[in-house]
């Protein structure tokens, strides 16, 4: 049997409209590349002329053209043909008028540049697909809209007959009155049961298509449920993975009309867990569509992986923790103690579980372990007896886990810290308040003492009030946060979230600024500590204002020339680095100048190195005239300079800025009452037309260079084959 030749697909029409070849030519190959037909318009006149000759499927505009823009070119497009779909291009500076267009009716909108063409091969599919579904539920309502016309012809022929026997039906009418009032009731509340619950339903048909959806199905896809009717569901579910071969949410709706059947789907599209249900409803014993249930359950799955890994959290924290972590019955019985309950109290946790936690517990502190089990959270210090016949001091903190219905206590949990050791420092260290007191006002750092609630200053020693520019005294009682000379709003919220998280800071360093104006660069520690039962702060600040302009200092002199400021050999290959990688990625050119000052050693040599240093700062400055902020001009030798030109940079563009160099550099030069005159010569190479890398485009520039030299000077030459 012969086989018929295939058709080939028909490859969507895109038109562009854009003033700027550079962004609109590439744009068109992009778009024939990935197998679209791309016309293109270098205004908004030829491309209006060219969208009612070509009726392309979708339009791209620029929004900014020179007589008809991009908003005149909208509207008329979507007032001759409403269904194409329009995606203009803003620069970043007019945003507003893509806001604009978007009223208007524009698909979309992408901001130049685009640096991933690929985004927009994925807006131009997007854009058609919808397109596409949209015509297809306009042509599918039309259908429907004939349907109902043909049928209203059918009803009006039988109401006719109908109102002939009228008189002998008088009965029957009434019985059937009564039997459709309670026909519309049951309608009207399974209607209102319909589009009040919050999963989405819908009615598909035996073509997958929606008969009906509820309200929540419509408005999750900003919708309204009478333009969802006729649409595939596929394309509307909340997860479909299009790229693979067999969808499991498509594989189960395409097997609705046979059986009920429920099942929870992984959607990795989107990271979520979808639950769906299918009920086959027939109409006289015969099939007419599914009720479909979706439902992302996402949440409910992840609870419940949570609730695994707390308790998984919980077992490994209790068997590893130091302290004694324990759950109890409201009774005061152990129901799991952790295996640090023998270096605590000598037991194994076998010998507790099962007995009454006040078996273990001093007779003194049994009433307050009593009341502790009755509430919801609780802290207390007790003696707990050992098995050795002796006891430690246990710091215990008790949680209570409530019935959520009842409000009954289930469980207690506690965790409990051997404190037998800090009780017996507790004195020393009360001793130590005053050797704190002292340090405290003698140190050479700032240190101040805050409340934490408020920020309110309770203490302060002199070394910071001075990194304040503040009165000591008057400080106290004051609240440090609103001090104009304190951080910065920005530096307060990072000390808040770091004390919030760690409840100390340290080595934060932070800018702040004096009475005169100054910034004063500080490290800066804080703690949270408790003063007499109150919770308060205590920061240590060190001016370190001195060490960060010696490493600033140290940090130009690494990098640029001492002489001349400019940047130095290591500072210039790293500029040069970054150019080069820029040039390869946006398909630009750089231009290379390598600089050689003429007559300058005979300078040098006859008037000294203070009047040769002094033409070398003043070349230096003419140079950085020459050029862009954007290009770089860097030392790299005695009186050797190399210049480097990004961007677009064409050879006549180099040339430009090659004769400017020679006419400045040329101009005499006035230094501590001597006149001189010095001249330059310059070698020119260019990127990527005489080599891929700095090594090479460097030794054609200097190449270049000794050739003009060598013809005399004051001149420059480009590289040529030959050199």
């Amino acid at each position: 049997m012969a086989h018929m030749p295939q058709t080939p697909p028909i490859q969507p029409t895109i038109l562009i409209i854009d003033d700027e070849s550079l962004f609109r030519d590439p744009v068109a190959e992009y778009l024939r590349h990935h197998g679209f037909q791309a016309h293109t318009a270098a205004d908004g006149t030829q491309g209006l002329e060219l969208f009612r000759s070509l009726r392309p499927d979708m339009v791209l505009v620029d929004l900014r053209m020179e007589e008809v823009d991009g908003l005149e070119v909208l509207d008329t497009v979507i007032k001759e043909s409403p269904e194409t779909p329009c995606v203009v291009i803003s620069g970043t500076g007019v945003l507003q008028d893509a806001i604009d267009a978007l009223r208007i009716g524009a698909s979309d909108y992408m901001t130049k540049p685009i640096q991933d063409l690929e985004a927009l091969v994925h807006v131009v599919r997007r854009c058609l697909e919808r397109a596409s579904l949209l015509r297809e539920n306009r042509v599918y309502r039309e259908q429907l809209e004939q349907q109902v016309a043909q049928r209203t012809e059918e009803l009006q022929a039988r109401t006719a007959e109908l109102e002939e026997v009228n008189a002998r039906l008088l009965s029957e009418i009434e019985e059937r009155k009564r039997v459709e009032g309670l026909i519309a009731k049951a309608k009207k509340e399974w209607e209102t049961t319909f589009d009040s619950v919050s999963d989405h339903i819908s009615i598909v048909g035996p073509d997958f298509r929606y008969l009906r959806v509820n309200k929540s199905l419509a408005e999750f896809h900003g919708m309204h449920p009478r333009d969802m009717i006729g649409m595939l569901c596929f394309g509307i579910l909340g997860c479909l993975d299009r790229q693979s071969l067999g969808c499991p949410h498509k594989d189960f709706i395409e097997r609705a009309g046979q059986n009920p059947e429920e099942e929870i789907i992984r959607c990795d599209e989107l990271d979520q867990w979808d639950y769906l249900s299918t009920t086959p409803l027939y109409t006289n014993g015969e099939y007419f569509g599914t009720l479909l249930v979706h439902r992302d359950v996402t949440e409910q799955i992840r609870a419940e992986e949570a609730l695994k890994e707390s308790e998984n959290r919980f077992r490994l924290l209790a068997e590893h923790a130091t302290d004694l972590v324990a759950r109890m019955s409201p009774a005061g019985e152990w129901l799991y103690v952790s295996p640090s309950c023998e270096d605590i109290l000598g037991y194994q946790p076998g010998e507790m579980i099962g007995r009454s936690i006040f078996d273990f517990i001093h007779q003194d502190c049994l009433p307050q372990a009593a009341a502790c089990l009755r509430r919801d959270s609780c802290r207390f210090v007790c003696r707990a007896l050992c098995k050795s016949g002796g006891h430690v001091w246990l710091e215990t903190s008790s949680q209570a886990l409530r019935d959520p219905h009842s409000g009954e206590i289930l469980e207690v949990h506690a965790s409990s810290r051997d404190t037998t050791e800090a009780k017996r420092i507790q004195d020393a260290l009360k001793r130590s308040n005053e050797k704190f007191s002292k340090a405290f006002h003698t140190s050479l750092d700032g240190f101040a003492i805050t409340r934490l609630d408020n920020g309110q200053l309770l203490e302060v020693n002199r070394v910071f009030a001075q990194i304040l520019g503040a009165d000591q005294e008057k400080l106290v009682g004051a609240r440090l946060e609103t001090m104009p000379s304190w951080l910065s709003e920005a530096d307060q919220q990072r000390l808040r979230r770091e004390l919030e998280q760690h409840r100390e800071v340290r080595n934060f360093e932070a800018t702040l600024r004096s009475a005169d104006g100054q910034e004063v660069f500080v490290l800066l520690s804080a703690s949270v500590l408790d003063l007499q039962q109150e919770p308060c702060l205590i920061y240590s600040l060190k001016n370190i204002t001195d060490q960060k302009m010696a490493e600033k200092e140290i940090k130009f002199m690494a990098m640029h020339d001492l002489l001349t400021g400019l940047p130095n050999r290591r500072l210039f290959l790293d500029r040069f680095e970054q150019a080069l990688n820029r040039s390869k990625r946006y398909g630009e050119k750089i231009g290379l100048l390598f600089v050689d000052l003429d007559r300058f050693k005979q300078v040098n040599d006859d008037r000294g190195h203070q009047v040769g240093d002094a033409v070398l700062k003043e070349a230096a400055a003419r140079l950085e005239e020459c050029v862009r902020k954007s290009d770089t001009v860097a030392r790299i030798g005695g009186d050797e300079f190399v210049l480097v030109l990004g961007g677009q940079m064409e050879a006549r563009h180099v040339e430009v800025v090659a004769r400017k160099v020679i006419h400045e550099l040329a101009k005499d030069y006035t230094v501590f009452g001597f006149r001189c005159s010095v001249g330059a010569s310059v070698g020119i190479s260019l990127f990527p037309e005489d080599g891929q890398t700095l090594d090479v485009l460097m030794n054609k520039a200097d190449a270049a260079m000794y050739r003009a030299k060598g013809a005399g000077g004051n001149m420059y030459l480009f590289y040529t084959n030959g050199l």
